[in-house]
Parts: C-alpha cells; structure tokens; sequence
C-alpha cells in the first residue's frame, strides 16, 4: 500500500477536522463553522462515510490531504508529510501515481513561470515597449535593487507575444492555459496571453519558487487594477504572502511580521528598512497564510488604510483568523495618509510610531467600536454593545476574555455580572435568528425544501436511505425525469447498484470517482447537504421525498408539453394532419397528468 492510501487508512475525515473545527452529527454527516471563511451559520459539511468534507458557503471541499493544504498552507507533498507524521506512516511518495501526475504539472508549469520571468524582465529592461513601464516605476519611487530583488518585469500590449514565445519552446496552447499565463480562445485553435501591458510581479512561493504572477495597470483608464494568476495546481492565492521569499529572515529576526495589502506597500517599505514585511494581496489574512506566517513568528501586525469601506471589510476579515494562534496587532494609517505606499514617500519616520502604537486585536476591536458608534446616542450605544458582545463572545481564552469583560463593564458604566448575562442573551438570539435566504451567499448551504434543485434533492434523499426503502422509493423515479446528464448517470448507477443489492456508499462513490470523475463536485453537493432535520422525523422524509419526486413528475410532463407544442407546429407546416392528431392526443395525456399532480 503506497503512503497516500496508508494515511487515509489509519486517518479518518471527521477525526481530523475535528481538532481544528467543532463539530456536531447531522444525519449521517457532520456539521461546524467553515474555518476558510467567516460566518455565523453552520454551512461546512462533513462525510465519514465517503471520507470528504464541503463548504456551501465558500464552495471548499476535499479529502484529509485538501484540508491539510489549504489550513495550514502548504502544498499536497508537505501534507502527506504532516499526516503520516501524525498517523506513523512511513512516506514513500515515488510510488503513488497521483503525486507523480502532480509533481510532472507542478514541475512544468514552474519552468514555464521562470522562463516567462525572464522575458518579462527582459521586455522592461531590454526592450522598447519597457520604457513606459521603467518611467512608472521610477514615478513610483522603486529602486533598481528593488526591481531586481524582486524580479519585477513588463507584459507588452500584445495579445500572445508570450504565448508564441512559450510555444517555441515547445509548450502547448494547454500547458499555457493550465499555467495561468494563457488563456485557450474559444475556437480552440491558439492561445492569447492574460497579461498584457501591465508591470509584472512575479509571485513567490517561501521557497523562492515562482508559482504565479500578478499585473499592474499603468493608468487610471485600464481596469481591473490588478491580474493575478487564476488557481493552479500550484497557485492558491488564499495560502500565498507577497515578499515572503525575501523577508522571511527578517521576519524571524524582528520577531514580528508586518502585513500589508498590495505589492507597492510591501516594496516600499522594504525599500525604506522595515523589511519583515509581507502583503497578503487583499484585506482578509486566511488561516492558510496565518499557518505559513506561523513557520517565522507568532506576532503579526496588520496595517489597515483608514478609508471606511476598506476598514469595515478589514474588521470582518480578521474574525476567521483571530483564534488561530498568532498575535495579531493593528496599526492604523493615519487620517491624511492613503496607503503605506504614500507614507514612505512623505515621511517614513512616521511608520515607526504606527508600529509602536500598533494595538492588540481585541484592544481595536474595541477602539473600532468607540469610532464607529456614538455612545451619547443611545440607539448606537446599543449597537455599539452587540458589536462587543460578539467580540467578547468570540475570545477564547477564559483570562483574556475576562479582562475584556471587565473593559466593557468600565467603558459602559454597568457590573461585570451584567455583562456576562447579557453575553450570554445575545448569544443565544443570533443563534435562534431566522437567516433570510436572499441575505446568504447564493452558495450558501440551502434551506430543506422548494428552492433546491429537485434532480439533486431527490439524489440526496435517495443516497441517505437504507437499502429497503431506497428499492421502494426508486421505483417512483424514472431516467426521465432528468435534464442534466451527470445527474442522470448517477441515478443509473444508483439503480443499477440496488437492482444487485450492492449500494454501500463508499463504494458507491468510489465507483463514480473511477467511472464518471467529472461528477466528483456534484456528487459532493449531493451526498454532504444537510439533511440532519429531515432525518430526525420518519413523517418529515417520507413528505420531502413524496413532494421531490411530485416535483420531479410536474416537471418532466412540462417539459413533454413544450417539447409536443413544438412538434405540432412543424407537423402544421407540413400539414401532417395524421402527426398532429398523435401529437394531441400525446398532450391531453400530460395535461391530464399533470391535473392529477396538482389536486
């Protein structure tokens, strides 16, 4: 047995997801607080039986080995590594086929970001069209040891002057596409290049390796600001930190990271000596990134802009991360000032004292509070306390929540023991809060009933079912009931596994994994909804799958309607008048039908 199906042996999903998440059984499955993304309604589901967990809030989802990677942001070798360290596995990752096929791509698709570096690099400094690109960065203050540190280039404005230059040497319209330089055109023939004239940043991995690429636009008029390599297999911008590569020995040095948000914050700084710095290339830190940051400190501190919409974003941002196991401070930039950037052109003194004043997080989160509601007003005030109470709701650790107890009690004049049942009130009110579906994200985990998919509903039902009533309830379902041709294959195979009396789910999913791959996304959106309510109460499933297959049956003879009005029309044309007839008689069958369905 190879290392990869050892480790998966002796480490099950749920055990492992639950040192990191709370989780409580749901039906069959587990359910618990997404940790990739902030909220407040369980939506991060979890199946013992197929060994897979997903999000339907940030569409997350995987295997032990995908959970690993993206928590603690490392890529799939180094998480083999992590979980055979945990299960006493001896790894031998040269005989596993996937990890093969995955090292090859990662492999290729690194030379190709090196060589693509390279001619970047020599288009800025070597080409004519690099002149623009050399006077912006010079406007920008960056130096030439700064360019070259960092290996900062220029995309051209052609459409595939990389592109031909990649396929000289030897690479693919599909190579090109899966490395994220590229983009296939959709007549399929060639490709064209992502970036086109925009300043270059090649992206970093810790280890100097370059995974990706990020472009500047030059002017106001060309938008989006910024490119960025899409996912790839060894891209994942939710676990990448910008500079990383250069200021991790700094970084261990000062003992403190400073996170900014875009390339020019973190370059201009570096530039100026504060050089543990790193930008997380967007306002919200992922636990993926905080788990990286952990390898070199245990103190970050988050340089937030003063502009409203940003800090407000930046406040929700930081929640997902706040109990992960670093010491997060905020420094705010002052009132006048845009951006770190701007700071080091007029006064990069000044940083220091932004650093020096930097606060504990749940000391901002309280000083973010005070700024944004008025405490003479009384409306306000409230609001101002329920911001808090979430705050202190959400602290940990007993002693520090306890000092911030004490904070809160001082700061709105009333006793400890006050605060904390109405803690406890407030807690208890978001839990019981009835969640709006058109205020969730739209791939929030859905409400049982009417607003799913019935062809995936139905799946999910059927799948959860013992083998007895699953023969029963099948032959209500009919092959055509279904539109989407996945979901068809699955129902088939369904069938076709109970008609031997062989359904046992693991297998099942195993089956499809093999012979129909594609259906890997869907089949998890089927087997991990949620259906723990439903499965309480025998009279509530036996309704939801006699109303999904009603559904199921409404549909399919609407659909034979349109499909026959149609037919009559062609028949007329030709004055078919013997097709017409069968046509109509066809109709008054799935009208009557569908009368039935409805009394």
């Amino acid at each position: 047995m190879d290392t990869v199906n050892a480790i998966k042996e002796k480490l099950d999903v749920v055990d492992l997801i639950s040192q990191y998440v709370t989780l409580k059984k749901s039906g069959k499955n587990y359910k618990g607080n997404c940790p990739f993304h902030n909220e407040k309604t369980a939506s991060f589901m979890v199946s013992q039986d197929i060994q897979r967990y997903r999000c339907f809030g940030c569409a997350k989802s995987g295997d032990i080995f995908n959970f690993v990677m993206d928590y603690e942001g490392v890529d799939f070798a180094e998480a083999v590594k992590i979980l055979a360290e945990k299960t006493g596995v001896e790894v031998k990752m040269d005989k596993n086929p996937a990890y093969e096929k995955a090292k090859e791509l990662s492999s290729k698709i690194l030379e190709m970001n090196e060589l693509a570096a390279r001619f970047y690099e020599f288009l800025l400094h070597k080409h004519p069209s690099g002149k623009e690109a050399i006077e912006y960065l010079e406007g920008r203050k960056t130096n030439q040891s700064t360019i070259k540190t960092f290996r900062i280039g220029y995309a051209a404005n052609n459409w595939d002057l990389l592109s031909r230059a990649l396929k000289q040497k030897g690479y693919t319209d599909q190579d090109i596409e899966e490395s994220g330089l590229g983009r296939i055109r959709k007549r399929g023939d060639s490709s064209y290049d992502m970036f086109r004239q925009r300043i270059m940043f090649p992206l970093f991995d810790h280890l100097g390796r370059i995974v990706g690429f990020a472009g500047r636009a030059m002017s106001a008029e060309q938008m989006p600001k910024y490119i960025n390599t899409s996912e790839t297999a060894i891209f994942h911008k939710e676990k990448f930190l910008y500079g990383l590569q250069e200021t991790k020995k700094y970084i261990k040095e000062e003992g403190s990271a400073i996170i900014v948000e875009g390339e020019f914050d973190m370059l201009s700084l570096y530039q100026n000596g504060y050089k543990n710095v790193v930008a997380s290339k967007g306002t919200a830190l992922t636990p993926g990134q905080v788990n990286m940051l952990k390898r070199y400190t245990e103190t970050a501190i988050l340089i937030f802009d003063n502009d409203k919409a940003g800090l407000e974003a930046a406040v929700r941002g930081i929640k997902i991360i706040q109990n992960i196991g670093l010491n997060i401070k905020i420094g705010m930039m002052p009132d006048d000032v845009k951006d770190p950037d701007d700071l080091m052109k007029t006064n990069p003194e000044q940083f220091k004292n932004i650093l020096k004043d930097a606060l504990p997080l749940w000391d901002f989160y309280f000083k973010y509070a005070l700024m944004k509601f008025s405490l003479s007003d009384v409306f306000e005030k409230k609001r101002a306390a329920e911001f808090l109470y979430d705050v202190l709701n959400d602290i940990q650790d007993s002693v520090t929540r306890t000092n911030y107890i004490k904070k809160f009690a001082d700061i709105f004049e009333i006793e400890r023991d006050q605060v904390e049942t109405e803690m406890a009130e407030y807690k208890n009110q978001e839990k019981s809060k009835p969640t709006s579906r058109l205020a969730k994200d739209e791939n929030a985990a859905p409400s049982i009933g009417d607003n799913l998919d019935p062809e995936i509903y139905v799946l999910s039902l059927l799948t959860h079912l013992e083998l007895t009533a699953l023969e029963v309830y099948l032959k209500e379902v009919q092959e055509d009931y279904f539109k989407n041709e996945i979901l068809l294959n699955i129902f088939r195979e369904l069938k076709k596994a109970v008609d031997n009396s062989q359904f046992e789910i693991k297998a099942f999913y195993d089956m499809l994994m093999t012979s129909y791959p594609n259906t890997n996304s869907l089949f998890e959106r089927i087997y991990l909804l949620d259906l723990g309510s439903v499965f309480a109460d025998q009279l509530l499933l036996n309704k939801e799958i006699s109303s999904v297959i009603k559904r199921l049956k409404k549909d399919f003879h609407s659909r034979k309607l349109k499909d026959i009005s149609k037919a009559i029309k062609k028949a007329e044309a030709v004055q078919d008048s013997s097709q017409v007839e069968t046509l109509l008689n066809e109709a008054e069958e799935h009208r009557l039908a569908l009368k039935a369905l409805s009394d």
